[in-house]
């Protein structure tokens, strides 16, 4: 039964490798809220050449997707096709998660003999999007000047007939435009215009460094390193609640994360706050990892949403650099959700 169960696990594995390079798997969606199911349409190329199987025998089509800091997304499931199948995802942890590859499993009942033949890659996507908090973070320090957000309205000055009117008893004389009295019969007063007031701005950093972890890769097995996984969820997660409170009060929001490139300010809140991943810093790190803030961004408030570390030089760096320019710079650390 053993010489049985590895040579026919062999053989299916050399004969059906090209049959599982003709299916396609694609998704109905490349982006879904943590817990939402996003379901994996599967069809074959060719229906010409069916799988082969044999009695105690399993042939498994495998999808596995990864995120940076090593969360994983797999299923596999039978790829035995009469139509087009239908196959699920649920993530139930946030991320970005790419393609690792896609393969082609055979194996005994009993998982002794396994043959994984690993596909050409179909460049697999899925953005598992966080949750907004119902809680908010606690304050850790401040920084900085006072709030730089005006209220009020300005008015604008108009020289344009059209946005004019007659002067009447009581009238600032200011407002007359002698101009227009030199080209017509009286006195004309400017109807000034109220400027809406300037939009305030509000930077949110993510950063999503961690140390006293004591490993350098974070594919390792840690639970050190999984709760810091955790903990860059809950960031993600107070991040989401601050920036869709503050836009929908018409702050202008911009969000940034270490590690990565300054996020669109058209893109989703939810979306962009699926990319951000843990960083373990190297005990010499220079910091390169903390993005810069482009002049339209530091004209405002900054909050940034850290980990509670024992090394904070490069983050008081980061301060120093930009608490002269902006108005309050904001220091908060997650509580457990």
């Amino acid at each position: 039964m053993i010489f049985y169960s590895f040579i026919a696990a062999f053989f299916l594995s050399l004969i059906n490798k090209k049959r599982a390079e003709a299916i396609v798997p694609l998704f109905s969606s490349v982006k879904v809220p943590i817990g939402g199911t996003v379901s994996v349409s599967v069809a074959e190329l060719s229906r010409k050449k069916p799988f082969f199987t044999l009695p105690c025998i399993l042939v498994r089509y495998e999808i596995r997707l990864e995120t940076v800091d090593g969360r994983v997304l797999m299923t596999r499931f039978a790829p035995f096709l009469k139509n087009t199948k239908t196959v699920s995802f649920s993530p139930q942890e946030r991320g970005a998660y790419y393609e690792t590859h896609n393969a082609c499993v055979v194996s005994d009942l009993g998982g002794f003999f396994v043959f994984k033949l690993f596909l050409s890659p179909k460049d697999m996507f899925l953005l598992a999007m966080p949750l907004p908090s119902e809680k908010f973070p606690v304050i850790l320090n401040s920084f900085g000047g006072e709030n730089r957000r005006q209220t009020g309205s300005r008015t604008r000055r108009a020289d344009t007939l059209i946005d004019h009117r007659p002067y009447m008893p009581g009238d600032d004389p200011r407002r007359i435009n002698w101009k227009l009295y030199g080209h017509s019969d009286g006195l004309f007063v400017r109807e000034e215009e109220r400027e809406p007031p300037p939009r305030s701005r509000l930077v949110i950093l993510v950063d999503t460094h961690a140390d006293g972890i004591g490993v350098k890769k974070t594919s390792a097995p840690s639970p050190a390193i999984e709760r810091a996984r955790q903990d860059i969820d809950t960031l993600c997660r107070y991040a989401l609640t601050l920036a869709e409170e503050f836009s929908a009060q018409g702050t202008e929001v911009r969000l940034l994360w270490t590690g990565g490139q300054p996020i669109s300010p058209t893109a989703p809140f939810q979306e962009a706050l699926a990319y951000p991943f843990l960083i373990i810093p190297h005990p010499v790190d220079s910091g390169e990892n903390y993005p810069p803030l482009s002049d339209d961004m530091a004209v405002g408030d900054v909050i940034i949403l850290a980990l509670p570390r024992k090394d904070t030089q490069n983050l008081d760096a980061f301060i120093k650099a930009y608490s002269a320019r902006c108005g309050k710079i904001i220091v908060t650390y997650p509580t457990r959700i």
